[in-house]
């Protein structure tokens, strides 16, 4: 009787899988790792995944101890700290309290662990990341905990953009096993022998999460088989949508950039599915709003944080909204007023033509009776028109400030003097308008000095 050919183990080519994922997440050979471990079957394969890869020297097996379990969290770590001891890989530890975080912010204890475990997980990528390179952090979600929260971003009421699952990669954070189904994870740590513990608290029906696992998802997979592979398809499909579409929208910001154009106001989310290249894209976003070349970091951390945090720039301020970024340019600060000195001249002062043509342009001389009072200055707008002294036509103080070669950069700077019926007297500085100048017969003078006359190239 002909043998039948070999079936492969449902553990085997686990370690392609990763190497592929790394791979095409842009991970080089000399950049550090931060893997999460919790002692449990599916951290504990990845750990040993890393364990027998090439950046195995430069790995930190991260453990988050909550305490929550009494004896069996101790244990937990002490796994951890064993095989990072036989491995040869360094862990570090942290007690962190769950519970006082979930009283603190109201949120479940579930969310208050996944939160301080990941704040933590990202300081320690940034203290290490200190000491030169990049640095990933690892997890170890698989296909199995991708429906769980596609269901859960469901029952929630989530949008359609938003039920999107977990991505593979946001920002620093891989999941290298995230297409894997759990099965093959477990297949891997059978043949592998890879030690782990079980965590009794995954069956507690009073989280949400494993009342998905353990009742929803197997009574929809009975009425419609292979209804979850499709879900996790479609989630797939909907975030490569989204990512296409942020690249068609960075393409059309880069070529409204080389147009001229202001930049978008809003950027759409989630971002970090669409790999380093969209990043670069939100990044560049982030300058043409002011943000600065070396805070790259910050931006990112920014970009992956919680809704209702911004961050300021010199030009306006980025928000981080539930479902985009928004940048609300800040409003702009009106130049400063001239310092002007005000004199009363009496009929025996009045200059004659030669001292007024020496005057200069930061001097201007009015006859007090022919002008509406009050007098004031304010910035020039588009539009603004006068008759310069000796001219019998109107210009548009734009067109003067072009004659005086004014930098346009500097131009908002640029004041005028108003009477009480909003007619222009002096484009202070530069020229004296022909309302209200002197005449032969004037009597009562005003003089007025720029203190600090405008320099001018």
């Amino acid at each position: 009787m002909a043998r039948s050919a070999e079936q492969p183990k449902p553990g085997a080519g686990l370690s392609e899988v990763f190497h592929r994922a790394m791979a095409e997440a842009g991970v080089n050979a000399d950049d550090g790792l931060v893997v999460g471990v919790s002692g449990g079957r599916d951290s504990m394969v990845l750990a040993d995944l890393v364990c027998r890869s090439p950046w195995r020297a430069s790995t930190v097996l991260a453990h988050a101890h909550f305490g929550l379990r009494g004896a069996d969290s101790d244990a937990d770590a002490e796994l951890v700290r064993m095989q990072g001891q036989i491995r040869g890989v360094r862990v570090e530890v942290a007690h962190l309290d769950a519970r006082g975080h979930a009283e603190a912010s109201g949120n479940g204890l579930q969310a208050a662990a996944r939160e301080l475990r990941y704040a933590w997980w990202e300081a320690l990528a940034r203290k290490e990341a200190a000491m030169g390179g990049q640095v990933w952090i690892l997890t170890a979600h698989h296909a199995g905990d991708q429906l769980e929260t596609i269901w859960i971003q469901w029952l929630r009421g989530g949008e359609e953009e938003a039920a999107r699952g977990i991505p593979a990669r946001r920002g620093n954070i891989l999941r290298p096993l995230l297409a894997c189904a759990p099965e093959r994870l477990a297949a891997y740590a059978e043949e592998m022998g890879v030690p782990f513990r079980v965590d009794v608290s995954n069956r507690s029906p009073k989280y949400l999460r494993n009342r998905i696992r353990h009742e929803l998802i197997p009574l929809v997979e009975a009425l419609r088989p292979g209804a979850g592979g499709r879900m996790i398809e479609a989630a797939e499909r909907r975030a490569g949508a989204g990512a296409e579409r942020r690249a068609g929208a960075g393409a059309e910001r880069r070529a409204g950039a080389e147009r001229g154009e202001a930049p978008a106001a809003t950027w759409p989310l989630p971002v970090g599915t669409g790999g380093a290249e969209e990043e670069a894209e939100l990044f560049r976003w982030a300058q043409a709003w002011g943000a600065r070349r070396y805070a790259r970091a910050e931006v990112m951390r920014w970009a992956h944080g919680p809704a209702g945090q911004a961050i300021r720039t010199p030009q306006a301020t980025l928000w981080r909204e539930r479902t985009h970024l928004a940048a609300v340019p800040h409003a702009p600060t009106p130049p400063a007023p001239p310092q002007l000195l005000w004199e009363i001249l009496d009929p025996s002062e009045l200059p004659g033509p030669a001292e007024l043509r020496l005057a200069g342009p930061h001097i201007c001389h009015l006859d007090l009776d022919r002008l509406a009072q009050p007098l004031h200055s304010r910035p020039w707008q588009p539009g603004d028109r006068m008759q310069p002294l000796g001219m019998t036509g109107h210009q548009k103080v734009s067109d003067l400030l072009n004659q005086h070669q004014r930098p346009s950069r500097d131009r908002k700077e640029a004041h005028v003097l108003v009477d009480a019926h909003g007619t222009l007297l002096w484009l202070i500085g530069y020229r004296t308008a022909t309302e209200g100048a002197l005449l032969p017969t004037s009597k009562n003078i005003l003089r007025l000095t720029l203190v600090d006359p405008i320099s001018r190239p």
